[in-house]
């Protein structure tokens, strides 16, 4: 990655989520939401920095399980970042394909990292200005796992291509249902790594396995912090106001 493209990594990430939303903050809950992904994203913004200098992360001031969850975001887009790079032609010509011009969304790889960073921020602001929102550890864990199970029976390249798109068809819909306001931020994501997977070469498979990896172990992450031990509530957002579930998944109040 260039140096260029590393200053506006950083630059963006301090700059996020968009002040737009802090303006917009009606109630006390959309302001916690909005300070809990504003320090995730500096802590993000300090990983970056930390990387592209050589220098030791002062994550150490961090709970151990915090630390690897940062280190793994960052390698997630750094990653992502490697595969799109050596595939970007083939995504603008998927994009054409489409009848749509791949510079409208970002003209180069670095660009579509800095977008793709920006909608992760978005996405995670999101669920607190909609009407309604609901998240459960169990849906978590649900796409947590079916994401892993698939990713393990494509490497696998024995399982039928009846079962497998069976079973993408479910990771897709439950996705959906629970991203519903906020699949328009992962759209070009999706797409790009679907690009990928068809292009040949042995670069870019190697960036590509080296990313479907790292997404492989923060999955397992969000598995693991999101497992019944741990006893997390789910939560819903009426009206920007947070509302707590009951230990076994009941009606929030």
């Amino acid at each position: 990655m260039d140096k260029n493209t590393q200053v506006k990594v950083t630059q963006t990430l301090n700059g996020l989520p968009p002040i737009t939303f802090a303006i917009n903050c009606q109630t006390l809950d959309q302001i916690s939401r909005y300070s809990d992904v504003e320090k995730t994203c500096k802590w993000l913004r300090d990983s970056f920095e930390a990387y592209f200098s050589g220098r030791e992360s002062n994550h150490h001031s961090l709970p151990n399980d915090e630390q690897e969850f940062f280190g793994l975001l960052r390698d997630f887009f750094l990653t992502w970042y490697n595969c799109i790079q050596w595939g970007w032609e083939d995504i603008r010509q998927s994009v054409a394909m489409q009848g749509l011009n791949l510079d409208d969304y970002a003209a180069t790889p670095g660009d579509a990292l800095i977008v793709f960073l920006k909608h992760m921020a978005e996405a995670a602001m999101q669920p607190a200005f909609e009407g309604y929102y609901r998240s459960t550890p169990h849906q978590t864990r649900k796409l947590a796992q079916s994401d892993k199970e698939i990713q393990k029976l494509k490497n696998l390249g024995r399982c039928s291509e009846k079962i497998l798109n069976s079973k993408i068809k479910s990771y897709e819909r439950d996705l959906n249902f629970l991203k519903n306001p906020l699949s328009k931020y992962f759209n070009f994501y999706e797409n790009s790594l679907k690009v990928l997977d068809r292009k040949k070469g042995d670069i870019s498979r190697r960036h590509l396995k080296e990313h479907k990896k790292v997404r492989e172990m923060l999955d397992g992450y969000i598995q693991k912090q999101n497992h019944k031990s741990k006893r997390r509530r789910g939560y819903e957002f009426r009206n920007g106001i947070r509302y707590e579930m009951q230990p076994k998944g009941g009606k929030a109040s």
